[in-house]
């Protein structure tokens, strides 16, 4: 597992990225206007900022089989940090209201 973290290190964003990755390895996959692409959960993805006024859509689909119970879940420190920061702003909001 690659180590990730937030965009901007900001754990209200959803999105994540990793520094953990060679570069020299990369496969440029470019994608027409109306194009799309599959991949894999675990597959290293990116894209470039979106330069043009129309907005770029996102649909994704998440499949999988059975559960596997794990006798101890991988450790995935983001996923607490973002659970945490929202707690906070609700906690904010509570406060406020």
């Amino acid at each position: 597992m690659r180590w990730h973290r937030h965009i901007d290190n900001d754990p209200l964003v959803h999105g994540l990225v990793t520094d953990d990755v060679d570069v020299s390895e990369a496969v440029a996959c470019p994608i027409p206007a109306g194009g799309a692409t599959f991949h894999h959960c675990r597959t290293l993805h990116y894209s470039a900022p979106n330069s043009t006024a129309a907005a770029r859509r996102a649909y994704i689909l998440v499949f999988g089989g059975p559960p596997k119970k794990l006798d101890k879940p991988a450790h995935r420190p983001w996923q607490t940090e973002e659970q945490e920061a929202l707690a906070e702003l609700e906690s904010l909001a509570a406060e406020r209201s």
